[in-house]
């Protein structure tokens, strides 16, 4: 069974290797074809496209940084809360009204 499921595999990139080489072909036929103008043109227009994504990628990961940033504070802040609770519950005497293990006892 797991060889069959390999060789299915094995065929799967074996088709996916040949269609990729027809692109590269395609791709190269058309830019052999191509002026030096036209390729200039192509050139400034890669980069570009290259620059746009980068900063939108940029943009991006800064979110990311701030997003984990934010859960991090929330759960100092939820594991403070839950302290002060528990350390109310024991001053009165009863159990706290939630109980979480991520939060060491004392």
């Amino acid at each position: 069974m797991f060889s069959e499921e390999l060789r299915s595999v094995e065929a799967d990139f074996m088709i996916s290797a040949l269609e990729d080489l027809k692109e590269e072909q395609r791709i190269s036929k058309n830019v052999q074809g191509m002026s030096s103008t036209e390729l200039m043109k192509l050139k400034d227009h890669l980069v570009s496209s290259i620059q746009a994504v980068s900063q939108q990628l940029g943009l991006l990961l800064q979110e990311r940084d701030s997003l984990q940033e934010e859960v991090a504070g929330r759960h100092v802040t939820i594991a403070q809360l839950l302290r002060i609770q528990e350390d109310r519950a024991s001053q009165l005497g009863v159990q706290p009204a939630v109980q979480m293990s991520a939060v060491p006892r004392r």
